[in-house]
């Protein structure tokens, strides 16, 4: 097997559901390749791929050619997939999903050869678009200096939430 993955610098979600995950199999011997920059993408980049991964939607202009494409090179597509392609109206993102990331992410669900969901709900609302639907929960490498305990010394107990703008508390 020989896989590719495309991910967004600077994205938790495509840090640990892919680019992490796939970094500890690459260290294991399997052959992947991980692209943070869709115009690294060319012909040759094909060549003996077996799969191709990307995350929330296949980062192409046209997602049926590209579907079709990789059909004909004999390449499984899979979308993983993290959350609802429906965005709130109060969500930042919501102006960039009407204008066409949902039509891109429905599109990329809908040709993709398997889409990875993070639970079984999401599962649920996923099957209509595709059948093949995997749970894949999200992989977080304890060992990553991140999660390393920092001590921060206090009188009294303290919480935190780190969360993206978008997450409600």
């Amino acid at each position: 097997m020989k896989l590719i993955a495309t991910i967004r610098k600077n994205s938790g979600v495509t840090y640990h559901r892919i680019e992490k995950p796939l970094q500890k199999l690459k260290e294991q011997g399997h052959d992947i390749t991980i692209l943070d920059n869709p115009s690294q993408i060319t012909d040759k980049t094909f060549e003996g791929v077996t799969h191709f991964l990307a995350s929330r939607f296949f980062p192409v202009k046209n997602v049926r050619a590209f579907s079709e494409e990789m059909k004909k090179r004999g390449i499984k597509t899979i979308l993983d997939n993290d959350d609802h392609w429906e965005i709130p109206k109060d969500n930042p993102a919501h102006k960039k999903y009407e204008a066409g990331i949902k039509q891109m992410v429905v599109a990329s669900m809908l040709l993709a050869d398997e889409v990875w969901v993070t639970q079984k709900e999401l599962a649920k609302i996923t099957k209509p678009i595709n059948r093949n639907v995997k749970i894949v929960p999200n992989a977080i490498d304890s060992t990553d200096p991140m999660w390393v305990d920092h001590e921060a010394p206090a009188e009294e107990l303290k919480f935190g939430y780190i969360g993206g703008v978008s997450h409600l508390i």
